[in-house]
């Protein structure tokens, strides 16, 4: 029997993210795998010689359990970056690794790292960095907006470069709301982005494990919102994956190193376009309406990488 440990975020409380896990539990209980659960916040890191870290995270896997366990690989289900090249650095193998929660955390370096590729990706301007309690001055914003007015157009898409579930992403029409926009973010890193019209409230999901595209939907919102996210009054429509998709999805993977993650398409009037890429996709709201338990999948696909 194979031991893993599924690290999760101790601030996150929310029944959304306990049903991703109880699947994750339950897929690897039918598979004889004892998938013990801590949170990032037990485990506190200062500097280590490798083999000291190894040491330490064993002392404290072993505290928590009341037993040792050798754990043989590590279901990452966070966004703590550095816990997990951590674990990386005390020889863990870890599902996914930093290098691809990090880059799909961060929307600028997801779009910078597949700038090189063939996939389409919609017009991008990646706000200067800024700092802590200094935001965006006056002058900042308004030579901003106007560039990007004379690169985008209107309207175009700000978003937070961090953010989940289509939140912290907003649609200007003008100069004025593009300006308010950026003074309400305040000193939050964003982009501007092309607004691709064609795809105005819809959009496709996939979820990815390894390059197989293990299940897709349309997403539609039909109340007048430009996105199309569940979670904010999307609806779930059937979908098959083209193969024009499914490269798309697939260089994505690999790309970014993913071993799991979900690919969220645009529909244009010459292609798809990226919209982004999600390296611990909630796959619950697909499993309501397809049936397909990407839990499963993606156990099946770590005890492949594991023989």
């Amino acid at each position: 029997m194979k031991n893993a440990l599924l690290i999760t975020n101790g601030f996150i409380k929310s029944e959304k993210f306990n049903e991703i896990y109880r699947f994750l539990e339950k897929a690897c209980l039918d598979r004889q795998v004892f998938l013990f659960s801590m949170k990032n916040t037990e485990f506190m890191m200062f500097s280590h010689s490798e083999k000291q870290l190894k040491s330490e995270f064993e002392r404290i896997i072993n505290k928590k359990a009341n037993k040792e366990i050798n754990i043989d690989f590590i279901i990452f289900w966070d966004k703590d970056i550095y816990l997990a090249k951590a674990f990386e650095r005390a020889g863990y193998k870890v599902y996914n690794n930093s290098f691809a929660i990090e880059y799909c955390d961060d929307k600028a370096l997801t779009i910078e790292k597949l700038s090189k590729s063939e996939i389409k990706i919609p017009k991008t301007i990646t706000a200067p960095k800024t700092f802590n309690n200094v935001g965006y001055d006056d002058g900042f914003i308004n030579q901003f907006t106007l560039y990007c007015e004379e690169v985008l157009g209107y309207p175009y898409i700000i978003k937070e470069r961090f953010g989940s579930f289509g939140m912290q992403v907003y649609l200007v029409k003008n100069a004025l709301e593009a300006q308010d926009c950026i003074k309400k973010i305040g000193d939050v890193p964003f982009l501007a982005q092309e607004y691709i019209k064609f795809s105005h409230g819809r959009d496709i999901r996939i979820n990815m494990v390894g390059e197989k595209a293990v299940a897709s939907m349309l997403r539609t919102n039909e109340k007048g919102d430009f996105r199309a996210n569940i979670t904010i009054g999307g609806s779930m429509g059937a979908h098959e994956c083209s193969m024009e998709e499914i490269k798309i999805a697939q260089t994505c993977m690999k790309e970014l190193r993913l071993d799991f993650g979900g690919i969220d398409l645009l529909f244009g009037e010459d292609g798809f376009y990226l919209c982004e890429v999600n390296s611990n996709a909630h796959f619950k709201n697909i499993y309501d309406f397809t049936g397909v338990n990407v839990a499963d999948e993606i156990i099946d696909y770590i005890l492949k990488q594991e023989e």
